[in-house]
């Protein structure tokens, strides 16, 4: 979770809008535009060895 944050926060610059801890974990989420983005982690949850993820109309990339 925490290179995921460092990831999302510090090179790409999203901003976080929710942070909680879990009993065995925690649940993050980020405002990208008009959607959110989630990210979890508990001794439950099992990661996927793939990912796929779409955005449209996406201006986080573009820093003046």
């Amino acid at each position: 979770m925490a290179r995921s944050r460092a990831f999302y926060e510090g090179v790409l610059g999203v901003k976080l809008t929710m942070d909680h801890a879990l009993e065995d974990g925690r649940w993050v989420e980020y405002d990208i535009g008009g959607g959110t983005l989630a990210l979890g982690q508990s001794a439950g949850m099992i990661p996927s060895r793939t990912a796929a993820v779409f955005l449209s109309k996406l201006k986080i990339l573009t820093r003046r």
